[in-house]
């Protein structure tokens, strides 16, 4: 139906301007013939990078250096007389050293070190291992005997300024304490006596 109303009008159109219309359709056909494809220019791509030059093959680790074997002495007193059975059992009253003997030679020939878990006592063998009980704060330090002393009466120990510390005492100065003798030292040896040689008396040359 729309074809037969599109040819009535046509028909009844005029013929310059049908022929006005052939024309400008022809050329707008053609136009649309030759017209070139429209496209999109895109950026250029940017050139590969150069391919990076491989690494040196990382250097094999170092094997670890064997562990030097750690005898028995070298280990902490705590960790070696942990559970040891006490010896001897004696109670008074513990000082500690002073930082003005810090390097100072000892009675056993040892300089004092603060740092070490070192005490004085009066008797026992140098090398003795003794365990120190403080009830409260309650608190224990393993300590051995490098020196002698201390000298006042009712004291027992004279400690380390590192075992004071372990005990909580560097306030106090002076504390009650326990001690167990873990391990006793070796005995000294007997000093032997001079015999004093007796000078031969000189002959009296006769006279001639």
């Amino acid at each position: 139906m729309l074809v037969h109303e599109g040819v009535r009008a046509w028909q009844s159109t005029k013929p310059g301007l049908q022929l006005r219309l052939l024309v400008f359709g022809g050329v707008t056909i053609a136009c649309a013939r030759e017209a070139p494809s429209v496209f999109v220019s895109q950026p250029p791509s940017p050139a590969p990078a150069p391919a990076a030059a491989p690494s040196a093959a990382p250097a094999p680790a170092a094997p670890n250096p064997p562990a030097a074997p750690q005898s028995l002495g070298s280990e902490p007193l705590a960790v070696r007389y942990g559970n040891a059975p006490a010896l001897a059992v004696f109670k008074g009253e513990a000082s500690y050293y002073g930082d003005q003997f810090s390097g100072r030679k000892t009675a056993s020939g040892e300089l004092y070190d603060p740092r070490a878990l070192t005490a004085a006592h009066r008797e026992l063998p140098f090398g003795t291992v003794v365990r120190v009980f403080r009830s409260e704060p309650p608190g224990v330090v393993y300590v051995r005997i490098t020196d002698r002393g201390p000298f006042r009466r009712g004291r027992v120990l004279d400690l380390s300024r590192a075992a004071a510390e372990q005990l909580q005492m560097i306030r106090a100065g002076v504390i009650p304490v326990r001690a167990e003798v873990v391990e006793f030292g070796p005995k000294p040896k007997p000093k032997q006596k001079r015999t004093k040689k007796r000078a031969k008396p000189r002959r009296r040359s006769r006279p001639k």
